[in-house]
């Protein structure tokens, strides 16, 4: 996006393998437990460049990983993929994941507000607001996202995300930092 690369998946990465060799970027995140495709990927745009980085649009290039298959795991993925965030070559990145789980934070303090009464009230509806306004971003986005690989994103679904994206991003989050 803008110019920089923000997220990558290795079912879907291509690299020379004399880039990885110069880089040897597995001596600083090995005490990481995920996410070193990704880092991978940041520390290429950050030692040659944003341009670097390409993505390819053609839907024949893409690679489908099936998801994993208990709510255990999918916790666990998510974890594994926070404890990274300290990780990034780029303090932006690390800052926006950051600032990402304290908007959730805030979000759910000010829908848990509406059970203070008095200026509670307030701070609840502000949080509603918020989270309406978040899941509606959300559903824009992930219906381009759906449009590119061609399927249709249910706006049904998208609102059942919602209800459990603030609980669960919450609790990946704290068991991660």
């Amino acid at each position: 996006a803008l110019g920089q690369p923000l997220i990558s998946n290795g079912g879907n990465m291509a690299f020379r393998r004399r880039t990885v060799l110069a880089l040897n970027p597995y001596v600083d995140n090995m005490n990481h437990p995920g996410g070193d495709d990704d880092l991978l990927m940041h520390r290429i745009a950050l030692a040659f460049g944003p341009a670097a980085v390409v993505f390819c649009s053609d839907p024949r290039a893409m690679v489908d990983t099936p998801p994993v298959g208990a709510l255990h795991n999918f916790l666990q993925q998510r974890i594994r993929w926070v404890s990274t965030q300290s990780a990034y070559p780029d303090p932006w990145v690390s800052g926006i994941l950051k600032m990402v789980w304290l908007m959730q934070a805030l979000m759910a303090v000010g829908l848990l507000a509406s059970f203070w009464g008095g200026s509670g009230q307030v701070i609840s509806w502000i949080g509603l607001g918020a989270w309406c306004i978040k899941g509606w971003l959300d559903g824009i986005f992930t219906r381009r996202a759906a449009g590119f690989y061609g399927i249709r994103a249910d706006w049904s679904l998208l609102v059942l995300t919602q209800l459990w994206y603030l609980p669960y991003t919450l609790y990946a989050g704290f068991m991660g930092y």
